[in-house]
C-alpha cells in the first residue's frame, strides 16, 4: 500500500475520534446538569441545557440526531482507518469504534 494510502487511513482514524468530541460533551453536559440541579423539573433541566445550544439546536431531538450522526460518522471512519493502520493508529481506531458504540446508545437512550 503506498504512502499516501497510509496517511490518508491514519488522518481518518483522527477525524473518526475527533467527531466524537460534540456527542461525549453533549452527554457530558446532561449529566452535569441533570446531577447539579435536582431540585429543578425535567422540563426546567432540558431548557437549561438548551440554552447551551444555537438556535439550530433548540430540541433535544435536533441533538440527539446530531450527536447520533457523529457517532456514526465517527465509526465509518474509524472503520475505514482500520483497514492499513498499525500499533497506535490501529488501537485508536478501535478506541472510536468502542467508544462511539458506546456514547450512541447513551444519546438514545438518554434524548430519545
Amino acid at each position: 500500500m503506498d504512502k499516501g494510502h497510509t496517511i490518508f487511513h491514519k488522518l481518518l482514524s483522527i477525524a473518526g475520534l475527533l467527531l466524537l468530541f460534540f456527542p461525549c460533551v453533549t452527554w457530558g453536559l446532561w449529566v452535569a446538569i441533570g446531577s447539579s440541579r435536582e431540585e429543578l423539573s425535567r422540563a426546567e433541566r432540558t431548557r437549561v441545557f438548551l440554552e447551551f445550544f444555537p438556535a439550530a439546536l433548540q430540541t433535544t431531538e435536533s441533538i440527539a440526531v446530531a450527536a447520533l450522526v457523529c457517532c456514526l460518522l465517527a465509526v465509518v471512519f474509524g472503520t475505514i482507518g482500520l483497514k492499513s493502520a498499525k500499533g497506535f493508529y490501529k488501537g485508536m481506531g478501535v478506541l472510536t469504534l468502542l467508544i462511539a458504540a458506546f456514547v450512541g446508545f447513551l444519546t438514545m437512550i438518554t434524548f430519545l
